[in-house]
This record gives structure tokens, C-alpha cells and sequence, in this order.
């Protein structure tokens, strides 16, 4: 934030206005991956981060389809990029989100069919067949 040597007169400034610029993520030859954070406990609950969204998109909203129900099941977001689930459902994944452009509210509903494997633990990283760009 400071150039070389000045970064003491930082710690006198109350505040420091800072300007940035959001610029789209680019991953070429890369599809959106879900991560099963490490605070995933199989079966009991399952966190979800999101690697290589590229674009200028936001996830604002992700569901697990229950087979059994034939209903989409909301997760929560936990806290930063981590979205979670209580008790989620059993067997094969298949997870949607909501992607958005920046500042908007409308987008669509991206879906990746069993992305997830029945027996999934913590850690794992899965590719699905989607790219935002």
C-alpha cells in the first residue's frame, strides 16, 4: 500500500482512502470446481467453495437437489465464498448456484448434474462441466 520506505507514515493516518477496480477472473481451459471444505463432516454436513468462477460473476445463491423429494434444497452461506448444508442429502450430488453480473440481480441458474460422489469427504475437489466467462 506504501511505497518502499513509507509504510510507518501509514500507521499516523486514521483513515486511507483506497480506490480499486474489479476486473473479470480469467481461468482458460479451466471449468467452475467445488471444493468440500474441511470442515465438511460426511454425512452430517457439507460446505461447498467454488474454484476457477471466472468472469465478472457472483454466486449469490446455491441448492442440492434431493432425489428423494424431487426438491432443490437451499444452502446457507457460511461465511466469505463458503456455502453450507445440515444434514444434506444422501447418494450422488447434484448441485446448482445462481450466478449474477456484478451489481445485478439477474442471472441464471447453473446446474452440475452429480458433481458430487455419494461417499464424499472433506477436502475433495470436483470438476464440473461448467465455465462462467
Amino acid at each position: 500500500m506504501a511505497k518502499p520506505g513509507k509504510g510507518v507514515d501509514l500507521l499516523d493516518c486514521e483513515y486511507v482512502n483506497i480506490e480499486y477496480e474489479r476486473i473479470p477472473c480469467r481461468y482458460p481451459g479451466k471449468n467452475v470446481m467445488v471444493r468440500l471444505h474441511e470442515h465438511s463432516y460426511y454425512p452430517h454436513y457439507i460446505a461447498l467453495v467454488f474454484l476457477y468462477q471466472g468472469g465478472m460473476y457472483d454466486i449469490t445463491a446455491v441448492e442440492i437437489y434431493e432425489e428423494t423429494s424431487g426438491e432443490w434444497k437451499p444452502c446457507r452461506k457460511s461465511y466469505g465464498a463458503i456455502w453450507a448444508m445440515e444434514n444434506p442429502p444422501k447418494g450422488e450430488l447434484t448441485v446448482r448456484f445462481y450466478a449474477c453480473g456484478s451489481g445485478s440481480t439477474e442471472g441464471r441458474w447453473i446446474v452440475a448434474s452429480k458433481v458430487i460422489p455419494a461417499t464424499w469427504k472433506a477436502g475433495l475437489t470436483l470438476e464440473t462441466s461448467v465455465q462462467l466467462y
